[in-house]
């Protein structure tokens, strides 16, 4: 078994894949060393214990130092690479968002597994699904005419960034300020104002 050591403690290296709705993991220094787990924490759990048998030295499975790789399919990785980096200032908040979406809504891994992947907390990764579900940060003010008063009334709106990177207005529902009535509209009802108000 082949092991990486700094100083004088042992690193062992373990990469992780997401594969039906499991975590494989697998040890780097010895490639028939694998385990399985439904999260994260249960695949890490089992490789320790997978580990410390192999070496059969008396090595408790919670004293071994590890260092965790996750392999998850490229398209994911090409976000979840840039998104490491928005810690550090190098990617926006869009992106991080959807690595997030990515991991949590295509690939079907967990918020706890994916904030770990990420290297964020579970709720920083909710609140990035909900702000990418919700179109944020990219919402706008508007100027809706009302179908029934043709009054004009400022409005947010919602909107979504689309898989080609395009930007495109969700059907928003809003009411009148002038006489109540209520209504959706959608993109070629409104125009754009530039307003400080939140």
């Amino acid at each position: 078994m082949k092991l990486y050591t700094t100083g004088m403690a042992t690193i062992h290296r373990v990469i992780y894949q997401p594969r039906d709705r499991m975590w494989h993991a697998a040890s780097l220094d010895a490639p028939d060393v694998v385990a399985l787990g439904v999260t994260l924490d249960q695949a890490e759990r089992n490789i320790r214990v997978a580990i410390a048998t192999r070496l059969g030295d008396g090595t408790a499975p919670e004293d071994l130092r590890l260092r965790h790789q996750y392999d998850v399919p490229s398209d994911a990785m090409e976000l979840i690479l840039p998104s490491l980096a928005f810690k550090s200032g190098g990617a926006d908040q869009r992106t991080e968002q959807r690595a997030a979406a990515q991991l949590v809504r295509t690939l079907g891994i967990s918020l706890r597994d994916a904030a770990r992947v990420l290297g964020i907390s579970h709720t920083r990764v909710a609140q990035l699904l909900r702000s990418h579900d919700a179109g944020d940060p990219t919402r706008d003010r508007v100027v809706f005419t009302c179908r029934s008063c043709a009054a004009e009334f400022p409005h947010s709106v919602a909107l979504e960034l689309t898989p080609s990177g395009s930007i495109r207005q969700l059907p928003t529902e809003a009411r009148c300020d002038r006489c109540g009535h209520v209504d959706t509209y959608v993109g070629d009802q409104i125009r754009i104002v530039e307003t400080d108000e939140s």
